[in-house]
């Protein structure tokens, strides 16, 4: 079992690293968020993907981020499954099995 503190400090770390170390990189994506320590980005081209992992795993030589990349329209991000559709709606998928559209979450 981790430690209590640790989704608080792995937190902490990744806001700090989007905000002084990262920050240049980030507006070259079209959409970059985190959740404790993953990062989801949406970037024009592989080659800013790249540049974005080089950036993290430079930043602090301690911890080694990996990559994935979306295969056939899905891409795995935490307990879910995101897939792209033709249609401006998102879908998750998560690890319940059900559906779950993210524009009436709120409804």
């Amino acid at each position: 079992m981790g430690l209590p503190l640790g989704p608080l400090l792995a937190e902490i770390f990744m806001g700090k690293l989007s905000k002084f170390q990262l920050s240049g990189q980030i507006h070259k994506v079209k959409h970059y968020g985190h959740y404790v320590d993953d990062i989801f980005a949406i970037a024009a081209n592989e080659t800013d993907v790249d540049v974005l992992l080089n950036a993290v795993n430079e930043a602090r030589t301690s911890i080694k981020f990996t990559l994935e990349v979306e295969k056939e329209g899905s891409l795995p991000f935490l307990d879910a499954l995101l897939s792209r559709k033709p249609e401006p709606l998102l879908q998750l998928y998560s690890a319940c099995d059900s559906l779950m559209h993210l524009l009436r979450a709120h409804e």
